[in-house]
C-alpha cells in the first residue's frame, strides 16, 4: 500500500529547488525591517514602549538584520518621528 502525504511534503517536494536570489532576499530583508520598525513606532506612540527601551529595540534590529536601519529605511518610511531620527543619530555618534 503507498505511503499516504501530507500537503506540506508534497509542496516541499515540489518546491525544494526553489531558491531566492541576493536581490529578492534583500528586498525580503528590508520588508521585514520595515514592518517590525513600524511597530516599534506605533508602541512608542501609543505609549507602550519608553524612549530607552525604544533605543535599545533599535539596536537589536541594527543587530538582527546587521544594518543600520533608521539611515537605510528613513527615506521610505514617512511616518518615523523627526525626533526619532535626530536622537538615534546622535546616540550613535
Amino acid at each position: 500500500m503507498g505511503e499516504i502525504k501530507s500537503t506540506l511534503d508534497l509542496v516541499m517536494k515540489k518546491t525544494r529547488h526553489l531558491t531566492l536570489s541576493r536581490e529578492e532576499k534583500d528586498a525580503q530583508k528590508k520588508v521585514e525591517v520595515h514592518k517590525r520598525l513600524k511597530g516599534l513606532v506605533q508602541k512608542y506612540q501609543d505609549n507602550l514602549l519608553r524612549k530607552d527601551r525604544l533605543e535599545k529595540e533599535l539596536d537589536i534590529l541594527n543587530k538582527t538584520y546587521d544594518m543600520n536601519v533608521i539611515c537605510d529605511l528613513q527615506e521610505n518610511l514617512p511616518f518615523l518621528p523627526q525626533f526619532l531620527l535626530l536622537s538615534y543619530s546622535m546616540l550613535k555618534r
